[in-house]
């Protein structure tokens, strides 16, 4: 029997299956237990160029499982001025429990742009 997937209450959730907790003007985010589970093992994650202002979908960063390559797009634009340094030094916590551990985050220019994420029932129906 498959796992059933987790959608955490509190949470919005982006086109690319990132978790994102607006907190004030920044947005935290992370991977959902869903992009974990189809991207398989972690092996490698990295976000690019701290301290850079990014558009929602640009490309932020990689990551790397047994299975597949693929990128990290930003969930909303700004300027993105952290990165988690324990998950890129051990990515598979992200496999192990994707909503405690973010990956970056971002300091919203347009805080409204939120508002276009999925909310937790939203994102159910789609996963």
């Amino acid at each position: 029997m498959a796992k059933e997937i987790e959608v955490r209450d509190g949470l919005l959730y982006s086109r690319d299956h990132l978790w994102v907790a607006v907190e004030g003007g920044k947005a935290r985010f992370g991977l959902s237990d869903y992009a974990q589970m189809e991207m398989g093992d972690l092996v490698f994650l990295e976000l690019t160029e701290i301290g850079k202002d990014v558009g929602i979908d640009d490309e932020i960063g990689v990551m790397e499982s047994v299975k597949t390559i693929d990128s990290i797009y930003a969930p909303v634009s700004g300027r993105l001025t952290e990165s988690n340094p324990v998950i890129e030094k051990e990515p598979k916590l992200a496999n192990q429990s994707p909503y405690d551990h973010w990956i970056g985050v971002i300091e919203m220019s347009d805080p409204s742009e939120a508002e276009a994420l999925d909310d937790p029932a939203a994102y159910r129906n789609r996963v």
